[in-house]
């Protein structure tokens, strides 16, 4: 309670005040950080309300009354969520040029630049119609000028094309590997948390403290995606996490003076998987799945970082800005000409096309360099940025189904009597596959089927055979390395050969007994491991006759609920 009322009065100081570091709260949060507990300190009201949490602070989407799709809060800018493609392509571009999200609705700067080349126009138009001698100027320096023209016709669209290609290839590239790798990483979090949830939890109370701080979890990263926008917008003020409750006060506390805030949450949320991992006993083996889905999420950081940091190089931006500037003044210098001319002639119809020629030019260079501009900053409060808040939206949305579909599933294989906690008794029968498991984990080979005494000889002495022929092979082996000289003598000849001196013919003979031996150990070695397999078979096969006729002798009708 003193926490609080001291986050309270901090609340009321300026946002400027509230942004300045403060050692001694910032010791108070480590220490907390660093006693959390799951079940203790976090299982409140704010963190068991899993879907309404966030409907406060991302508001409702809007219909727009034409093509798109929109998402607004009520103190934020207006978002582009989708748009109908085929009512737009079927209705046509002139019917909608004034829709939201259109290239005159985008961005209403693109107004002043129009302004401007319509002013050249004219200013071209009244200049010339100042000229005594219209032919001589028509004939001289409108012929330079549209050569000047042609020529910048010829190669500022492909310059102008290769820039939109590589601004949308970058666009996008943020959206898969930055934004969607945390994104992503946050969804497979959380479903891994609910598996081992599910396979793990033994009673009623430990499965909802694991699925408490499951969604804290799963709120930590929807935070960390609202912590990704301050790379566009700069450091937000704490109040945005609280109104969201995304986070304690004590936690936003700890986002006092940190730059990098989305790399700080993740490191919570590794740390609050791996208690939730420790609860449940999670061999460390497992456990690599969280800190893949960690990795993954601090390389989407790192990403954006990278795309934020490091922009198109500068004199590249400019030279394509300059020769599409200037390429619309000329067009709009020429047509100025050209309109003053066809005036003088009294040719209307031929006037109203040029000046609807320099708005066609202008409107396609200007609102594609525009738009580039634009996506440079996808995470920023344009029109056509991503709509942040109906990402976090819908990942509370399927994380909080995730959550609450593995509680009942929980609650449903403990109805059914198949939960984690059933089955594992000492005396249980040995056709359950629990006992299989059981025996696994505490380090013993899972026996199937029981043996009898002719099995377990089978085995015991199969063992020894392979330890037998193991010595033997090293024995066959020694006995190869003592050959007698001379390349293809055979045994026999060595043997019967009187010049061989008796140690020779000892080692010939040993060697020959060895692999007498060995083969003989071979033999009776495979006729075991047969006689072992067909026992298992019959073994296998008994119980399957057993197993059927339990199944026809039971009453029909009441095993719907377990599996076949």
């Amino acid at each position: 309670q003193e926490g609080a009322q001291a986050w309270c009065g901090c609340l009321a100081q300026p946002a400027v005040a509230a942004q300045k570091p403060r050692p001694g709260r910032h010791v108070e949060g480590l220490v907390l950080l660093t006693r959390m507990q799951s079940a203790s300190t976090m299982s409140d009201d704010l963190l068991r309300d899993s879907t309404g949490f966030f409907d406060a602070y991302t508001g409702t989407p809007i219909k727009a009354k034409r093509l798109t799709t929109l998402s607004a809060r009520e103190d934020g800018p207006i978002k582009i969520i989708a748009y109908n493609v085929h009512k737009l392509v079927a209705s046509g571009g002139f019917t909608n040029l004034l829709a939201k999200g259109t290239v005159l609705r985008v961005d209403n700067r693109i107004y002043g630049v129009f302004s401007v080349y319509i002013l050249i126009l004219a200013g071209a138009c009244a200049f010339l119609s100042m000229q005594q001698d219209l032919d001589q100027f028509e004939v001289t320096t409108m012929a330079n000028l549209e050569s000047v023209a042609r020529d910048l016709r010829s190669f500022v669209p492909i310059i102008l094309g290769l820039y939109i290609s590589v601004t949308l290839t970058r666009w996008w590239q943020v959206r898969t590997t930055a934004l969607g790798f945390v994104m992503s990483a946050v969804a497979n979090s959380v479903t891994y948390l609910c598996t081992e949830a599910v396979r793990r939890s033994r009673s009623e109370q430990e499965c909802e403290e694991c699925l408490v701080d499951i969604r804290k979890v799963a709120k930590l990263g929807v935070a960390s995606v609202l912590a990704m926008t301050e790379q566009s917008a700069g450091i937000l003020p704490v109040e945005m996490y609280l109104q969201s409750r995304l986070l304690t006060p004590a936690e936003a506390d700890l986002l006092l003076g940190v730059e990098n805030r989305a790399i700080l949450i993740w490191c919570w949320i590794g740390f609050l998987g791996m208690q939730i991992l420790d609860r449940l006993k999670v061999p460390a083996p497992n456990r690599a799945a969280l800190t893949a889905e960690v990795t993954t999420a601090t390389d989407g950081l790192l990403t954006l970082d990278a795309f934020m940091d490091s922009q198109l190089p500068f004199p590249y931006v400019h030279l394509i800005t300059l020769l599409v500037n200037v390429s619309c003044i000329l067009v709009s210098c020429i047509n100025g000409f050209a309109l003053a001319v066809f005036l003088k002639r009294g040719s209307y119809a031929i006037a109203v096309s040029l000046v609807v020629h320099v708005l066609v030019v202008c409107i396609v260079y200007q609102g594609l360099l525009r738009i580039c501009a634009l996506l440079t900053d996808t995470l920023g409060s344009d029109m056509i940025d991503f709509p942040i808040s109906t990402f976090q939206k819908r990942l509370v949305r399927e994380c909080s189904q995730k959550i609450d579909a593995t509680e009942a599933f929980w609650r449903l294989q403990q109805r059914r009597g198949q939960g984690p906690g059933k089955g594992r008794a000492a005396g249980s029968s040995p056709n359950s596959g629990s006992s299989v498991v059981s025996s696994a984990r505490d380090g013993a080979s899972p026996q199937v089927f029981p043996e009898d005494a002719q099995t377990s000889l089978l085995r015991t002495s199969i063992r020894s055979f392979s330890s037998e022929s193991s010595t033997l092979s090293k024995a066959r082996g020694l006995a190869s390395d003592l050959r007698p000289p001379g390349d293809g003598m055979r045994m026999g000849a060595v043997l019967s050969n009187s010049n061989t001196s008796p140690r020779l013919k000892e080692l010939a003979q040993a060697r020959h007994r060895a692999a007498e031996d060995y083969d003989a150990e071979v033999r009776r070695g495979a006729e075991a491991a047969a006689r072992l397999r067909r026992q298992q078979k019959r073994g296998k096969l008994s119980r399957l006759k057993g197993a059927e006729a339990e199944a026809d002798a039971a009453p029909r009708g009441i095993s719907n609920d377990r599996p076949t």
